[in-house]
């Protein structure tokens, strides 16, 4: 039940997160809307920074599934443009909490999430390796997922920036 307990807990803060803005994110509006005492919010996570990024830890780990179902074929297309379409597609679907991913990884993030952004970046890695074949080393489809990866922050935060973030234009 314990882990069905966190699990709400941040499905709960991700609403918030979504509906009304980091601003809204408190340990005790988050034991409200799942039910549960603020004790019990705090047992689960310490402080503010700890719930952070947990949600930034899931939100890249949530980037990593959209990217593999992508490149799996699971979302209507195949390869590198329904992957890269599938990044700027979860930031469409999930605009504050792509910008608090963010936040937390370039300010103050924990191993785990620094270790989930990356497996995210290895969703890519994969994508562009199948993409380029053997005509390119390990070292070369790596530089291009990295570049690509850089591409698909700047995209998503100038679109989020202008209020109106678009998948319409794919990555590669």
């Amino acid at each position: 039940h314990l882990g069905n307990v966190r699990n709400r807990l941040l499905d709960a803060a991700k609403t918030i997160l979504e509906r009304e803005g980091r601003d809204h994110l408190q340990l005790r509006s988050i034991a409200a809307l799942t039910g549960v005492s603020a004790p019990t919010v705090y047992y689960h996570y310490a402080d503010k920074r700890s719930l952070l990024c947990a949600l930034a830890r899931d939100g890249f780990q949530g980037l990593r599934a959209a990217l593999a179902h992508a490149e799996a074929g699971e979302t209507g297309g195949a390869g590198l443009a329904a992957v890269s379409a599938a990044y700027l597609g979860f930031v469409v679907e999930h605009p504050a909490l792509y910008r608090l991913m963010y936040e937390v990884r370039d300010a103050d993030p924990t191993p785990e999430v620094i270790a989930a952004e990356d497996e995210a970046l290895d969703a890519l890695r994969e994508a562009v390796t199948r993409a380029l074949g053997a005509e390119v080393s390990s070292e070369e489809a790596d530089h291009v997922a990295e570049a690509l990866w850089a591409f698909g922050r700047g995209a998503a935060a100038v679109g989020l920036a202008r209020g109106r973030p678009s998948s319409a234009a794919p990555l590669a």
